[in-house]
């Protein structure tokens, strides 16, 4: 690809697209920072092509500090992309390895599914009852009918959908 300015990429554009030879590629970017007038027209026209390869406006563009150096010529923040966990939340991470939400890495679930079990338990059996059978405290079972509270513990939503409220009603018959 030629580059339409009167740079000095303009002169030999091989130069600024060699990719293995280092000393060329030093080359480049001097004469781009040091000689060229059209640095920010480059930069413009490398971020509208979305380059990724290649020196332009004095950055190696196959690189992320080339990149990241370029967004920051122009003023562009990164482009974002937004990444979501299997429970379907948006995963807000600092960290581009991250692969999960915050509650899923720390073992949590979503309430309203463990509270709307709960409440139909609540119609055979005591909170008393259902927290000896799951293993909790009582007042554990409260603070989860709560509305205050927007997630519950893994192990402990294991251990209430573990008990099944017609297994409950037929225990009782016998």
């Amino acid at each position: 690809m030629t580059r339409k300015n009167p740079a000095a990429c303009a002169k030999d554009p091989a130069l600024w697209l060699t990719e293995g030879d280092r000393d060329a590629r030093r080359e480049a970017v001097r004469v781009c920072v040091e000689e060229c007038t059209m640095r920010r027209e480059c930069a413009k026209t490398a971020e509208e092509l979305g380059a990724n390869y290649g020196i332009w406006a004095g950055f190696n563009l196959a690189t992320s500090p080339g990149q990241r150096g370029l967004r920051k010529l122009l003023g562009v923040e990164k482009p974002s992309t937004v990444r979501h966990c299997a429970c379907g939340r948006q995963i807000a991470s600092q960290y581009a390895n991250a692969v999960m939400c915050t509650p899923c890495a720390q073992g949590l679930r979503d309430i309203a599914p463990v509270r709307a079990h709960l409440k139909q338990l609540l119609e055979t059996m005591s909170q008393t009852e259902i927290a000896a059978r799951a293993q909790i405290s009582p007042g554990a079972v409260n603070k989860m009918l709560s509305a205050d509270r927007p997630y519950v513990k893994g192990k402990i939503a294991d251990r209430l959908f573990a008990i099944k409220p017609d297994a409950v009603a037929e225990a009782g018959a016998i």
